[in-house]
């Protein structure tokens, strides 16, 4: 796949995911899906509502997965 196509699917899946809306009776207010394209690609796309999501929470979990990654490299 090229790596221009590549971008635009992973752009438009996250896009996708991001503006589905939350049913608040039948599911959690936030969502992970992996992608994984051949070869080693992969795609970790989080959407959490606005009601459970801050900044603080952000850079919390940026951190947390930096220090993951960090330990994995």
């Amino acid at each position: 796949r090229a790596p221009q196509a590549l971008a635009a699917e992973q752009e438009r899946l996250a896009r996708q995911f991001a503006l589905a809306p939350f049913d608040f009776e039948h599911e959690n207010l936030f969502r992970l899906h992996l992608v994984v394209y051949p070869g080693d690609e992969c795609q970790l796309i989080f959407t959490a509502h606005h009601i459970i999501w801050d900044e603080t929470s952000t850079l919390n979990l940026i951190r947390e997965f930096a220090t993951l990654y960090g330990a994995e490299c």
